[in-house]
């Protein structure tokens, strides 16, 4: 128990790494801009936030109770990654019928101002 402040600092550190070295990527490599702190930033976070107890939990009950809880926190790890994924493909799918639907009204405002002119 003494141990989960320096994985928690070492967690942290990895994550705040990662993402500037992503942030460096994206701004200096593919010549885009792009926020330290977006969407994609916040989901990290959330991943490394919910992965630490998940992780803590997997060596409290491994030295515990033996190999036999790497199934049962395998299986909840599964099920979490599945309704992750599925909450990912929802959002993602909500960003682009938001942008079809700025498109499909842009379309039908030129279109109505064509025929109004006739």
């Amino acid at each position: 128990m003494n141990n989960l402040i320096p994985i928690l600092i070492y967690t942290l550190a990895s994550f705040w790494i990662n993402q500037i070295v992503i942030y460096f990527i994206t701004i200096y490599l593919y010549k885009r801009e792009m926020k330290l702190i977006n969407r994609e930033f916040k989901w990290d976070l959330f991943i490394y936030l919910l992965m630490y107890p998940i992780g803590i939990s997997l060596y409290l009950m491994l030295e515990t109770k033996g190999y036999i809880t790497i199934i049962y926190i395998t299986i909840y790890y599964i099920i979490l990654m599945i309704i992750l994924n599925s909450l990912s493909s929802a959002l993602n799918m909500n960003k682009y019928l938001k942008k079809a639907m700025k498109i499909s009204r842009k379309t039908v405002s030129k279109n109505g101002r064509r025929e109004s002119n006739r």
